[in-house]
């Protein structure tokens, strides 16, 4: 082969080494070009995370006993999930049902004392009773028979005043009858006395006939005198006797009336007894104030005494909300505000197979709190939505550990890959003095 011949082999195998370069360099300055664009638009989540807990959605609450009492029965044990209003445990009744059932019974006594009385208040001829009682009580009885007894007192000395009023009345038309006739009698014996004194004057009559037609005549005046005399007393006696038959009635009444006051206002106190007395006896049964689970037991014994107000269960709510309470450092607080979305991770369930919770930061705290470790952090409250939770709500309970990735907005790739360069270049060639 010649020199010239190899030369012209060499050149063009230098000719394909450089233009395969160029292509490599072209196709590789196309693809930089390409991620580039790619990452100036192509965005990912900014997350803050933070490590938590699943906590109680409301605080556990103490049951306690008022009254206190000896426990009767206990219904529960320490993990049950219990509902609102489930019976947990119930303290002896005895003492609270027969208290109440004294004043429930006293409360009949003072209302059909106050249908006796209001009945007498008002003049009426029965007795009605108010709705609920009836006269078969041995209180509504008694009552019957006071108000039988009394009208019939009433009645009685009534009846008995009538009768004097018409033996006066009859009284006072006799002497009116009496003063009227003897008034008759009077005019006869003047005509009888002027007779005897025209006679004596002609010597026809003696003076003794006069005397005796004077003293006959004076006799007859005096009659007629005690006979008009008595006419005003007995219409006296007729008008009081009338105002103390009025006067019996009206004592009565007046009485009544007195005493009914009395009455209402000892059973409007009655009442107020039995509605303690109720909400007791109620409080003899334990029960839940909300769903919720059983975290301690206090009392264990049937049969024990339980002082007033000594805990008797705690009770951690559950209300179908799933809250995490988080740690986060104050260098991610900026950004962290009610309303953020968060993806939480429970780590008893694998998230590769459940996957992640939705949710929304619900509370940051206003002040830093210091953790385990003496390190200051903010607390933030997660909301999960349990409707659209892809873990059964009733599977997770408080202490499980949580991971919550708080969404404080999007950022490009590009962004992601340049600011630690961008943090670096801020703090190169600076010495802190």
């Amino acid at each position: 082969m010649s020199l010239a011949s190899l030369q012209l082999d060499e050149g063009i195998s230098h000719e394909g080494v450089l233009r395969r370069s160029a292509l490599f360099v072209f196709a590789l300055a196309a693809v930089v070009a390409g991620l580039v664009g790619w990452a100036s638009y192509a965005s990912v989540d900014k997350v803050v995370r933070a490590e938590g807990r699943i906590i109680p959605s409301s605080k556990s609450q103490v049951i306690q006993h008022l009254e206190g009492g000896i426990v009767s029965s206990i219904s529960v044990k320490e993990g049950d999930l219990v509902h609102r209003d489930q019976v947990l445990a119930s303290i002896d009744p005895t003492r609270a049902d027969a208290t109440l059932a004294e004043r429930k019974s006293k409360r009949v006594e003072l209302q059909a004392r106050a249908a006796r009385l209001s009945a007498e208040a008002e003049g009426a001829a029965g007795l009605k009773l108010p709705p609920g009682l009836t006269s078969a009580t041995a209180q509504v009885r008694s009552e019957f028979d006071a108000f039988t007894s009394r009208r019939d007192r009433v009645l009685q000395e009534q009846r008995v005043l009538r009768e004097q009023v018409q033996q006066r009345r009859a009284e006072l038309s006799e002497q009116e009858s009496r003063a009227r006739s003897l008034t008759g009698e009077a005019e006869v014996a003047r005509r009888q006395l002027a007779l005897v004194q025209q006679l004596i004057q002609r010597q026809a009559a003696s003076q003794l006939e006069v005397l005796d037609a004077q003293a006959r005549l004076q006799r007859i005046e005096t009659q007629i005198s005690e006979a008009q005399s008595a006419g005003p007393k007995l219409r006296a006696a007729i008008s009081e006797t009338e105002e103390r038959a009025r006067e019996i009635a009206a004592r009565l009444r007046a009485d009544a009336r007195t005493e009914l006051a009395t009455v209402n206002g000892e059973l409007q106190r009655v009442e107020q007894e039995i509605r303690g007395e109720s909400d007791r006896v109620a409080r003899t049964e334990l029960r839940a104030p909300v769903d919720g689970v059983v975290n301690r037991v206090y009392v264990n014994t049937v049969g024990g005494v339980v002082r007033p107000g000594e805990p008797i269960f705690e009770l951690t709510p559950v209300d179908g909300k799933v809250v995490v309470e988080a740690r986060v450092r104050p260098a991610d607080r900026a950004e962290l505000h009610e309303g953020v979305a968060a993806n939480v991770r429970i780590s008893a369930f694998d998230s590769v197979r459940y996957g992640v919770m939705r949710g929304r930061v619900t509370e940051v705290s206003a002040d830093t709190v210091p953790d385990e470790k003496g390190d200051r952090l903010f607390r933030v409250k997660v909301e999960v939505d349990a409707a659209q939770s892809p873990i059964p709500v009733d599977r997770l309970s408080a202490g499980m550990t949580a991971t919550a990735d708080l969404v404080t907005g999007r950022r490009t790739v590009l962004e992601y890959l340049v600011s630690p360069l961008h943090r670096f270049g801020s703090r190169a060639l600076t010495e802190p003095r």
